[in-house]
């Protein structure tokens, strides 16, 4: 059980590396840099990655804990049923947090795409995990 949480985490968090890369660093950089308030020192240079892989790594975990333990995710379909809605939830409970407490955002559009960004990166990230959960399960 340890070991297929920690590959499906694993495996979750490294998909989730490199599609939040292609989501949010290349096609919605831009757009997200106009929207959201620039004030000194609140956005870094370049991320650090230790931490980014690291903050993936969680969320990954998250939807592979929830997935083998309580959903019994072992396919593409039921992983991406539960990243999506974990993601879902999550996202929208972040950006009401950000909403609410910061002037952090210029357009009301910014935490509704945002949401749907992470979202998608949960229905795919879960139906990775699900295959992965699939592959390693003891029939």
């Amino acid at each position: 059980m340890i070991a297929r949480f920690i590959v499906s985490a694993v495996a979750g968090g490294i998909v989730m590396f490199v599609l939040g890369f292609l989501i949010y660093g290349l096609a919605l950089d831009p757009w997200m840099k106009a929207n959201i308030a620039e004030y000194a020192g609140l956005m870094k240079k370049a991320p650090d990655m230790i931490a980014l892989a690291g903050m993936n790594i969680v969320w990954a975990g998250l939807i592979a804990f929830v997935a083998d333990n309580w959903a019994k995710a072992r396919d593409f379909g039921s992983g991406m049923k539960v990243g999506g809605i974990l993601m879902f939830f999550a996202s929208i409970a972040i950006n009401l947090g950000y909403t609410a407490f910061m002037n952090m955002y210029l357009s009301v559009l910014v935490p509704l795409v945002d949401s749907v960004a992470m979202t998608f990166l949960g229905v795919v990230v879960g139906g990775v995990i699900g295959v992965v959960l699939g592959k390693m399960h003891k029939s």
